[in-house]
């Protein structure tokens, strides 16, 4: 329970959760909400609204609240009273370019007939649009993130903690906490600048540098998920070392029979085996050589369960006769069902490329649900994800560049003999139990819930 400043109780805490998203496939923000409820907080989840989501509701128990972006509208900065009314913009129309780099922000399509993997270079990085961006980038923030922020303005509660899931969310927490009172949080889940077209540097990133910076040092907590972000983040932002928070799942048992969800969705027989990607779905995710791999590898197929940027073009691709029978794109599935189609799978593959800082140091949120689920990984050799899994044993790195590199994983796990395989799932799962679940890691969130409470409490 909250007290007032005579020390007599009142109320319990009160949490806000602030996501640019519809938060309908966020597992980081769900666990956090549902850790906040058991230790006692009210608490309300903010997020974006699209067509056919319901505007207010209650899902496991925590209220979500989904606000539109307003339509033709600036904000200039989180904590602006001014709005400006914009004319439309027509979309740009695509053009096209003998060098998809990840500038680009999607997928090449390469015939049936190509053996190669797409060249995932700079792209036009020393073009004018990669030095300015284009108007699309710089519209990012003035034409929907700050708009949504204000737009909260209309129905969002007094809260004690104001907690900004990423980027996003980060100048709503910001405005709010300076409207109504409370302590803001930046929960930062990469480090922003260097993600995507943004890692090429140039006059937009620099601007969004500054902004970001700006923002985090008005928040009273700054977290992370890995300790390498921490450093990155400390440095970057100019802040006190963030606190770190792994995205770990929380405590799963595996059940008995092990789970078979993707077998029976693709209509495979029980002898194929399943290579699983999970995750986004756009550039630099290693997701085209993937693709090129599994076709080196007897009776295996790869599912792709995950939704993004280049979803379509994935989908494209793996309709082209090349992978006819060997590469399936599933439907997004919800956080809570994750871990039952990790289970379901031999092997997963997580080839993230060394394209920026972001990839280089990334420990991402599929790494762990693998790991929990018992399921052996193929992952990139890269200092963020290799810290997890050569200690722990759970799996085979290899170079995310190269198909054949990839292929030489997926064979080292699922030729084993049997009792390695079974040697290398117990492994994930001691690792899983030991220190890689949510409960381990919600302590340091809810110390600094309890560190930022007793200070608001004092004002």
């Amino acid at each position: 329970m909250a007290a007032d400043r005579s020390g007599g109780v009142t109320r319990p805490p009160r949490l806000a959760l602030l996501v640019f998203g519809t938060a309908r496939f966020d597992s980081r923000t769900w666990r956090v909400a549902r850790s906040a409820l058991r230790a006692g907080y009210q608490v309300v989840v903010y997020a974006r609204w699209e067509p056919g989501l319901p505007r207010d509701a209650v899902e496991d128990g925590i209220r979500i609240v989904r606000v539109a972006v307003p339509a033709r509208q600036l904000v200039l900065r989180p904590t602006s009273r001014v709005t400006l009314r914009i004319p439309r913009l027509r979309p740009r129309r695509a053009r096209p370019t003998t060098r998809p780099g990840p500038a680009l922000g999607s997928v090449p399509v390469h015939s049936a007939s190509s053996a190669s993997t797409p060249d995932l270079g700079h792209g036009d990085a020393g073009t004018p649009r990669a030095r300015f961006g284009s108007i699309r980038q710089w519209l990012r923030f003035p034409h929907s993130i700050l708009p949504w922020a204000a737009a909260l303005d209309r129905v969002v509660e007094p809260a004690d903690l104001w907690h900004g899931r990423l980027v996003g969310g980060l100048p709503a927490a910001v405005r709010q906490a300076r409207r109504l009172g409370g302590a803001a949080i930046y929960d930062s889940g990469d480090v922003y600048v260097q993600s995507r077209e943004l890692a090429q540097g140039g006059l937009y990133a620099r601007l969004v540098a500054r902004a970001e910076r700006r923002w985090a040092r008005r928040c009273a907590a700054v977290l992370t998920v890995n300790e390498p972000f921490a450093r990155l983040l400390e440095r970057q932002l100019r802040v006190p070392p963030p606190t770190v928070v792994m995205n770990c799942p929380e405590r799963y048992e595996v059940p008995e029979p092990r789970p078979d969800l993707i077998r029976k969705a693709l209509g495979l027989s029980p002898s194929t085996r399943v290579a699983l990607y999970q995750g986004g779905l756009m550039t630099g995710r290693g997701v085209e050589q993937a693709m090129d791999a599994v076709l080196q590898v007897r009776d295996t197929v790869l599912a792709i369960l995950g939704f993004g940027a280049s979803r379509g073009e994935i989908v494209r691709r793996a309709a082209s006769p090349r992978y006819e029978g060997r590469v399936h794109v599933l439907q997004p599935v919800s956080p809570a069902a994750l871990l039952d189609w990790s289970a379901s799978a031999d092997v997963a593959v997580m080839p993230i490329q060394d394209t920026s800082a972001n990839h280089r140091y990334a420990t991402p949120n599929k790494l762990f649900e693998a790991i929990a689920a018992g399921t052996p990984v193929v992952a990139s050799d890269l200092p963020g994800m290799s810290t997890i899994v050569r200690p722990a044993g759970a799996g085979v790195l290899v170079d995310p560049f190269d198909p054949g590199d990839i292929a030489r994983g997926l064979r080292e796990v699922l030729d084993a003999v049997p009792e390695d395989r079974e040697q290398m799932r117990q492994r994930c799962l001691a690792a899983a139990r030991d220190r890689f679940n949510w409960e381990a890691q919600e302590g340091a969130l809810l110390a600094v819930y309890r560190r930022l409470l007793e200070t608001v409490m004092r004002r």
